[in-house]
């Protein structure tokens, strides 16, 4: 972080190793034990032009690399603008410009052709997916009283998703017009084209107290997958903590979410296979022990409920050390 009379830049990076048992929960739903690599950017510029008016710019990009053929990396970038005026200390409005891309890696399959009289055909056939999106948004803060704050941010954004074809065997070129195939599969992405409006909102309720906090967060928008595909996302997340002691709190966080493939071509294999709703009951208790070091304790609940395939839930109980640094500012 950077900071000056006027200006604000930050810059955060981040990279995670995991495993999907966990890290897929709320996007494609898959479960393995797979492993997981995220690299992440994020540059955030702010100036503040008046006391009252200030912009901020900001950036995210991101990659995500799988080990496992189940699963498929991209790429993923955001830009957004936004302008914020304040017209006393508790209320202020805002307005943003964002702009997405999302990039699959390729796809590969072992398609088969029939053509009426012949027998099948089998030829090695790969896409991408590539997904561009434009929105605007506008919003305000309210705060009501010294514990109580409300946040609403509306907006919609357009979104544009078409295909590569790879079809190094020429078998689409054959097929299209051919009265005699019974099944093109992959080759009619080449065709396709997908638009549609979506919406890209937040609405969020804090109440901070000495010791008690509250928060009731309700969001739509779209996220990357590892199924080929942007997802639309609606959660609805309640979080409370208490902090009992000098050095311990516990906690709460309740998530309700459902996602849906964000293009309506269902022609795909992976096509609707992350449609899902799902349920996230936490539990816990932290004890700070040092100034940096934190006993943690934590129940967690899950169900999930899927179009295209069986329900599933879990649980489990987690018991760690965690340390966190002091953050470094110049």
């Amino acid at each position: 972080t950077n900071t000056g009379e006027r200006y604000q830049f930050r810059l955060d990076a981040n990279y995670n190793r995991n495993t999907t048992l966990t890290s897929e929960y709320t996007s494609s739903g898959v479960i393995s034990n797979t492993r997981r690599e995220e690299y992440e950017l994020m540059p955030t510029w702010s100036y503040m032009v008046t006391e009252a008016n200030k912009i901020q710019l900001s950036g995210f990009a991101k990659k995500a690399i799988y080990e496992n053929d189940n699963y498929i990396g991209y790429e993923y970038g955001q830009v957004s603008g936004e302008w914020s005026y304040s017209f006393t200390e508790a209320l202020s409005i805002f307005g943003a410009l964002n702009a997405t891309n999302y990039e699959s890696d390729e796809q590969w399959d072992e398609r088969t052709f029939q053509f009426i009289g012949n027998g099948p055909i089998q030829v090695e056939q790969g896409y991408r997916t590539l997904t561009e999106s434009g929105g605007v948004q506008a919003g305000a803060s309210y705060q009501y009283s010294e514990q109580l704050e409300f946040f609403g941010l509306v907006g919609a954004k357009k979104n544009w998703t078409n295909y590569d074809l790879y079809d190094p065997s020429g078998m689409c070129s054959q097929t299209a017009g051919n009265p005699s195939w019974v099944q093109r599969g992959v080759c009619d992405l080449a065709d396709q084209e997908q638009s549609e409006i979506s919406q890209n909102s937040t609405l969020r309720a804090t109440w901070a107290a000495e010791r008690n906090t509250l928060r009731l967060e309700y969001s739509i928008g779209s996220e990357p997958s590892s199924r080929g595909y942007l997802l639309d996302s609606n959660e609805v997340n309640f979080n409370w903590s208490y902090q009992i002691a000098k050095k311990g709190r516990v906690y709460t966080d309740l998530l309700w979410g459902k996602n849906e493939n964000i293009d309506n071509f269902t022609s795909a294999a992976t096509s609707r296979v992350s449609d899902q709703e799902y349920v996230t009951a936490k539990f816990g208790y932290d004890h700070k022990i040092f100034a940096d070091w934190t006993l943690s304790a934590q129940y967690t609940y899950r169900k999930r409920e899927f179009v295209n395939a069986e329900d599933a839930t879990g649980n489990a109980l987690r018991f760690g050390v965690m340390y966190k640094p002091v953050k470094k500012v110049w």
